[in-house]
């Protein structure tokens, strides 16, 4: 324990860590492996004699009905090795189990009485261990006797539905009742209460649960659950420490969430202005950001935004410096009309119709001058695929021509296609080849597969989900621009879908998609530029990786050096 003192703040380092600690440090707890076993403990099995008298009690009073005896606990059955003086029981062997009763609604709603009745709903609503805010009362009586009293010190949890999954526990404070969705686990020794209480913390009810729509767990199941049991003596030892650790766990909790407010507020006020068009001194706060993107960037989330605001800054205009003696961006554009009314003529590609003129309420953004806005399919020949049909083995027995579909657009470029198909499927499904360097945009797919971009690096086919854009121009350096444009617009391309349940992107939206085409020497140095600092996010984001994963082999040793020593 002394070693993960030393090490706290080096292997927790993001309030997730802290949550993945405060479970380990549970587990090792009933493992024995947090406290010191002490020679003066009397053995387990001398506090299950004094629970089987406390047992034999509570049914000679009739208080409770006698339970089923439970099978003995047989050595195959334990989870892991546990120390000498403990013992393995079975959960229904040292406390009582029982499900709560249905609630009438006409009973419900009152304030104040004499005996609380919670809800599974009074579970959630409150934090710590205890629950002790009832929204509804009973006084006692006729009525109220037809409900089984839960005793102060049972431990409550959701045995239905949704609520189950939140593994929820709550003890009672006081005599209680509770409904139908809940069960009461009320240990027959008050003093095995918080262990209990604890060890419960331990178990994802998830996994003794029936059912998938509804899950539900039964008393049957969770009495049968085995509980490593330690002398009296020490259950108070492992939850003092326990105690001890979970605070130190919350003062570092509480740390990294100031921290957390802090470097959000810096990187939110950094990355907003240089996303903000009218902020004179974006390039001022571009060198800045870049300069200290080891400090602003710490989290794979900051990279990606400082992506994103490069983006924003390239199409604008605002990430290189503008020649106004150069080239136009129009010639540019007349370059490609040319080429694109050669092809047509040749009959290279299809004739096409003419776009909608660019209206000015189009334009998401002002350009830098002798840049201009065009449709992307007014610059690249825009086409799809198809899907030969699968049942026709003709079509992919011994294919040899690759055939890609949207799901390969989550690679940077697609050189090793999944699926081939036959030239016979070719040509009877009328499919173009797609020469290498092709661009091609997920029109449809799970997830976010809708909207991204990739680059064919091999000649291939496509099926329907796949909008494939050819480049017209023959500058390579236009189709990388054209790349990193798309990667800019990927939430907007997305929200241009259509449909309900599964909305698809369509070959039409992606050709009226605009486009800011700059000068082509311009597009030199803007993708030059992002191609450099992009080189330099993706470095960062492997450090950071590879420091979590650092921290990560670091933190499951100081466990496991810890667990060894710690006895």
């Amino acid at each position: 324990m002394k070693l993960l003192l030393k090490h706290l703040n080096d292997v927790i380092q993001t309030e997730e860590d802290v949550e993945e600690l405060k479970n380990t440090l549970l587990n090792l707890s009933i493992r024995g492996e947090l406290s010191l076993q002490s020679p003066d403990d009397k053995p387990a099995f001398i506090l299950i004699e004094e629970i089987e008298q406390e047992k034999e009690k509570v049914f000679k009073n009739k208080k409770s009905r006698k339970p089923k005896i439970l099978s003995e606990v047989k050595p195959e059955e334990y989870s892991y090795d546990i120390p000498k003086k403990w013992e393995w029981v079975r959960l229904g062997s040292i406390s009582n189990l029982g499900g709560g009763n249905g609630f009438p609604k006409h009973m419900q709603g009152q304030k104040s009485g004499d005996i609380p009745f919670f809800k599974v709903g009074d579970l959630s609503r409150e934090e710590g261990k205890y629950v002790q805010s009832p929204e509804n009362w009973l006084e006692k009586g006729e009525e109220s006797e037809k409900f089984t009293l839960f005793n102060k010190g049972t431990i409550v949890f959701p045995k239905i539905g949704g609520a189950l999954l939140t593994n929820n526990r709550k003890i009672l404070d006081r005599d209680s009742f509770i409904d139908n969705n809940c069960m009461g686990v009320t240990p027959y020794l008050s003093s095995l209460t918080e262990y209990l209480f604890l060890f419960l913390k331990t178990i994802d009810m998830k996994d003794f649960s029936k059912g998938t729509s509804v899950p539900s767990v039964s008393q049957s199941v969770i009495q049968n659950i085995l509980v490593p049991l330690p002398p009296l003596q020490e259950q108070k030892r492992i939850l003092s420490a326990v105690d001890k650790l979970f605070k130190l766990c919350d003062e570092l909790k509480g740390k990294i969430e100031v921290q957390n407010q802090i470097s959000n507020k810096l990187n939110g006020n950094v990355f907003s202005r240089l996303q903000d068009s009218s902020n004179h001194y974006q390039k001022k706060d571009l060198s800045f950001t870049i300069e200290h993107m080891d400090t602003l960037c710490h989290t794979k989330e900051d990279i990606n935004l400082l992506r994103q605001s490069l983006l924003n800054l390239a199409f604008q205009g605002k990430l290189v410096n503008n020649n106004l003696n150069k080239e136009s961006g129009e010639a540019f554009y007349n370059n490609i009309k040319e080429e694109k009314k050669r092809l047509e003529q040749e009959k290279k590609i299809p004739k096409q119709k003419k776009s909608p003129d660019i209206k000015e309420s189009e334009k998401p953004f002002e350009l830098p001058e002798k840049w201009m806005w065009v449709r992307v399919g007014d610059v690249f020949h825009v086409g799809t695929g198809s899907t030969p049909l699968k049942s026709n083995l003709d079509y992919y027995t011994n294919g040899s021509i690759p055939w890609v579909t949207s799901s390969s657009t989550a690679k940077e470029q697609i050189d090793t296609p999944e699926h081939y198909i036959t030239q016979e499927a070719v040509n009877e499904c009328r499919l173009k080849v797609y020469e290498r360097g092709t661009l091609i945009i997920a029109l449809y797919g799970q997830g976010k597969t809708r909207g991204q971009i990739s680059e064919l690096m091999v000649a291939a086919t496509t099926n329907q989900a796949c909008a494939n854009l050819v480049n017209i121009s023959n500058k390579e350096i236009f189709k990388d621009f054209t790349k990193y444009y798309f990667k800019k617009v990927y939430k907007e391309i997305r929200e241009l879908s259509e449909g309900g349940a599964q909305p698809n992107l369509n070959v039409r939206k992606i050709k009226s998609t605009l486009l800011p085409l700059p000068p082509l020497d311009e597009q030199y140095k803007i993708v030059a530029k992002l191609q450099e600092i992009f080189r330099i996010c993706d470095r960062l984001e492997k450090a950071v990786s590879n420091k979590d994963i650092s921290t990560q082999v670091f933190r499951d040793s100081i466990f496991k050096l810890d667990s060894q020593y710690s006895r």
